[in-house]
């Protein structure tokens, strides 16, 4: 058999990225078994729901080409996996599940940058993964729209209990900080305030949210002070500067200033090729005057 896992996640908030996983999921397994042999089969290899309701018995047996995940981690539980020479007592939450979160929380890092950030919005994705013979969790494409439509038994349950979970993280959770007490739902596991969607990276969004906070902080400082009323000097007279062994007083401000103050009373260099008025030179000097 064929199969796949699909799983939902949405971003409520990109920045700090937010992003809530949904601990259930579901398995498609194609309609026929799989023969490398007859690919001209195409319910053999294609778990689609879309093709499997063609085949000629659906009607009957469409609920036995969907497992809900607690289903399939009751049948990984009963295998003998072993890892690194130690037994894996639960492989849904131990290999196959977080490797699920890691793809879904990369996937929305990489396309964050890409992603229209509006506020007081979110939207919901659809993870496709497709799991192999050794546990390798492969993605295999995310949709935008997923499609929330009851073909089983199990997504007929699945859905709606997603749906409620959905509306409590974004009224309860995350809106009001509430804490409530969630119906116990169909394969018994435990539900918290937050249905069964899980929040990814806590621990990182809790230290972003701090960063943001003073950030926000940081906005509010100003810098205060009073004008410098500078002299213009006289000419010929050298600018006063500040007093660099005044450490109090001595600041990049004032130098600033002082810089200032002389370049606007620098005078222009003389052009080049202009004559020079040499009597005028020899009269401020106290030499001859006209008529010597």
């Amino acid at each position: 058999m064929t199969s796949y896992v699909s799983s939902l996640c949405f971003p409520i908030r990109w920045n700090p990225l937010a992003a809530w996983f949904y601990q259930d999921s579901y398995l498609r397994f194609s309609f026929a078994d799989y023969d490398p042999r007859k690919l001209a089969n195409k319910y053999s290899h294609l778990t689609n729901n879309s093709i499997s309701k063609h085949a000629e018995d659906f009607e009957d047996r469409a609920d036995e080409t969907m497992w809900h995940s607690d289903e399939f981690r009751d049948h990984l539980a009963g295998l003998n996996i072993v890892r690194n020479g130690k037994h894996i007592k639960d492989p849904w939450l131990e290999i196959v599940q977080p490797a699920m979160k890691n793809a879904v929380l990369r996937t929305l890092e990489c396309g964050q940058d890409n992603v229209a950030q509006r506020a007081s919005s979110f939207e919901l994705f659809g993870y496709d993964f497709m799991v192999d013979e050794d546990l390798n969790v492969w993605l295999i494409e995310v949709n935008s729209s997923p499609d929330l439509s009851s073909s089983t038994s199990t997504t007929k349950q699945l859905v709606k209990v997603m749906i409620e979970d959905m509306a409590a993280v974004i009224i309860d959770v995350e809106k009001f900080g509430l804490r409530m007490d969630r119906p116990k739902r169909k394969w018994g596991s435990c539900r918290t305030a937050s249905g069964r969607y899980e929040l990814l990276e806590p621990a990182r969004r809790r230290r972003e949210e701090k960063f943001r906070k003073l950030r926000r902080d940081a906005a509010e400082l100003a810098i205060q002070g009073a004008a410098i009323k500078l002299r213009k000097p006289k000419r010929g007279e050298c600018p006063a500067g500040p007093d660099p062994e005044d450490d109090e007083r001595f600041s990049a401000i004032a130098l600033l200033a002082a810089a200032a103050a002389a370049g606007d009373i620098a005078e222009e260099p003389e052009a080049a090729g202009e004559p020079k008025d040499e009597a005028s030179d020899v009269d401020s000097e106290g030499g001859a005057s006209e008529g010597d």
